[in-house]
């Protein structure tokens, strides 16, 4: 990524944004799940690892007796009876997001969508430095927070915040549908989006990589090796975008390739909610050069 002043978003700024997200799930759920969430793909991804989990939690108490922990969790269940096994819903009693809530299901997956979309692209404000980024470890807090000033949970699951299971990605138009509601939120509070496509980041790095062999100090045939897998993970990048050949170290031809072919859900969304293209789009060569301004 070239060089830009960059920092977490504070605690204030990040909660004002998770509350209006929190907000807006009643309208977009009939969007993403218009026969009800719990008849959705989504959830039954959701249930589907949470069976997993609780499958080889009883597997961990069937070989390890009396012992029975939570896998993944620093919670350890108290003076377990081991002829008592524990439900599947009480196992999943004190995770995050709770059991059965669509509300906050939605909620979380919307915030997880917000976290990778500035784990490579980064908001800003007014057009000027400094710019930012969501971090993981910041949302999960306000996640408790949020869902337990709302009643979603009680004070016991908020005081030991045990486990966070992973949420669904949505995808098709669903993707888009959730990054409008995430734009919508953005832009009602003032920011905008600084874009990164993370491919075309990939493969400028993979290059980079390729340029470093150069003066690497192993056997020219271990080398050779490792270029020939570098052009192939490039090849690959660009093969569901073009069967014509083009140069993998060529980036400007990949980057107008990009422009021509790629469909992008984060920059349709984002034209749907703001009316523009986000700083970064169309791409070009310059905003994926290191030591470079943007322009």
């Amino acid at each position: 990524m070239p060089y830009t002043a960059f920092e977490k978003l504070n605690k204030k700024a990040l909660a004002v944004l998770l509350e209006k997200l929190y907000a807006a799930v009643p309208a977009l759920l009939p969007l993403i799940a218009p026969e009800g969430w719990k008849n959705s793909r989504y959830y039954h991804m959701m249930m589907y690892e949470r069976q997993e989990q609780y499958q080889n939690f009883i597997q961990s108490m069937a070989d390890m007796g009396t012992k029975q922990y939570r896998p993944h969790s620093r919670y350890i269940v108290p003076n377990p009876d081991p002829e008592e096994e524990i439900d599947f819903d009480s196992y999943f009693s004190i995770t995050f997001p709770p059991l059965y809530d669509d509300h906050i299901e939605v909620f979380y997956t919307l915030v997880v969508m917000l976290v990778e979309l500035t784990s490579c692209s980064l908001l800003i404000r007014n057009g000027a430095e400094p710019h930012y980024y969501v971090d993981e470890d910041g949302t999960e807090a306000l996640l408790y927070e949020i869902a337990y000033r709302h009643g979603h949970i009680d004070q016991y699951t908020y005081d030991t915040k045990a486990t966070i299971c992973s949420a669904p990605v949505l995808d098709n138009l669903n993707q888009i549908q959730g990054l409008e509601c995430i734009f919508a939120v953005l832009r009602s509070e003032g920011y905008a989006l600084k874009h990164w496509d993370d491919e075309l980041l990939y493969i400028r790095e993979l290059q980079e990589g390729y340029d470093d062999l150069t003066y690497a100090p192993i056997p020219a045939q271990e080398k050779e090796m490792a270029r020939q897998e570098i052009r192939e993970r490039i090849q690959n990048c660009l093969a569901e975008y073009t069967q014509s050949p083009v140069d993998p170290f060529d980036f400007r031809s990949i980057v107008a390739l990009f422009n021509r072919r790629k469909i992008c859900p984060i920059i349709l969304a984002y034209l749907h909610a703001y009316d523009e293209f986000p700083i970064g789009y169309p791409y070009t060569y310059r905003h994926y050069n290191e030591g470079n301004e943007w322009i």
